[in-house]
């Protein structure tokens, strides 16, 4: 198949949708639109990800900064292996309530710490299609809060936000999707005949 190409990404899948417009310009296809939902972008590029700290030692810190908020939390009790930790913090991140301990580290814990890994390590490159940046306007604790503005410097052609009422990880919901089809069909329709 050839372009021109719409791509689309929501959270880590937005990091790889933008890689794609990148790889398939560079190879000399068109890429019309990346949309990208709620996609955060390591803005601190130029520091060095830590290639030394050991998967465990990693989930450990980003359990750490998820537990801030607990203040009566002792940093002694913050661990992988803490079952009554884990499910207090299940329960304080509003998660829902039949998602296992199992689940949680799976899911959760593993997959933010591979998605951190791969926002320190990515060469973002610039692509020559515009950006249409779908911000979840409610910010939980996990996720959300990221801003369109941020991928500015890595496309020639423009951002466009907007905001949906929904947290990060209800985006892929149906309900969602019928918002940001609200949003996204109308863009690609402006932007695809342009």
């Amino acid at each position: 198949p050839s372009g021109p190409y719409t791509l689309l990404g929501w959270s880590a899948g937005g990091t790889v949708a933008h890689a794609m417009a990148v790889r398939l310009e560079n190879e000399g296809d068109t890429v019309s639109a990346v949309i990208l939902m709620d996609t955060g972008i390591n803005i601190e590029a130029d520091t060095p990800a830590d290639a030394t700290q050991s998967h465990e030692d990693a989930v450990q810190g980003w359990l750490i900064e998820l537990a801030e908020d607990m203040c009566d939390i002792d940093e002694a009790d913050i661990s992988i292996h803490n079952e009554a930790f884990l499910r207090r913090l299940i329960q304080e991140l509003s998660l829902p309530f039949h998602l296992g301990v199992e689940e949680f580290i799976r899911v959760y814990v593993f997959l933010h710490l591979h998605y951190r890994r791969l926002m320190e390590t990515s060469d973002y490159g610039v692509c020559n299609a515009p950006i249409l940046f779908a911000q979840a306007a409610k910010v939980s604790h996990l996720r959300g809060g990221f801003s369109g503005s941020a991928w500015d410097k890595y496309t020639k052609n423009g951002v466009t936000s907007f905001d949906v009422n929904w947290v990060h990880l209800d985006m892929n919901s149906e309900d969602a999707s019928k918002e940001l089809a609200d949003y996204i069909g109308p863009y690609l329709e402006k932007t695809i005949c342009e």
